[in-house]
């Protein structure tokens, strides 16, 4: 028992210390890492109207803004290069299916897209609960024929 209490109070000038420790801030704009959120999953079919790329570091981001019916969302997709390297590309005018869930972010509501399927090819961008798919390093990957549900 006084081995525990002087155990205690040696480590209790540590355990406070951390506890005063302010949180750490959280990075500002579009990179930000947003919570998806299953329950609220939706498939939205309509059409790419414009393409945007943002060089961020070394490489370039990739959002479409995608028409559905009188509503314009913003659909950030993730590097150019995953794109590239899953041999796919987006254009305006495509039409897709997007399997997702809107999102509030920084910049407003955005579509958290986890699989798009253009012309019977499917792009997994996240797994079900949203992290990237494919692991550490988010490698993507498309299936054909198997349009999202």
């Amino acid at each position: 028992m006084m081995i525990k209490r002087i155990l205690l109070f040696a480590l209790a000038p540590f355990a406070m210390a951390e506890a005063q420790q302010p949180p750490m801030p959280q990075p500002a704009g579009p990179h930000v890492r947003m919570a998806y959120d299953a329950s609220k999953e939706v498939t939205l079919q309509g059409t790419v109207s414009s393409v945007e790329i943002e060089t961020r570091g070394p490489g370039r981001m990739i959002s479409l803004v995608f028409q559905v019916d009188a509503t314009s969302w913003k659909v950030p997709l993730g590097p150019e290069a995953v794109m590239e390297r899953q041999g796919i590309s987006f254009a305006y005018g495509d039409s897709l299916i997007i399997l997702g869930a809107p999102v509030t972010g920084p910049e407003g509501q955005i579509f958290r897209a986890r699989q798009i399927t253009k012309e019977g090819t499917t792009l997994v961008l996240l797994e079900a609960n949203g992290r990237p798919s494919g692991g550490p390093g988010g490698q993507d990957h498309t299936t054909s024929g198997e349009a999202p549900r």
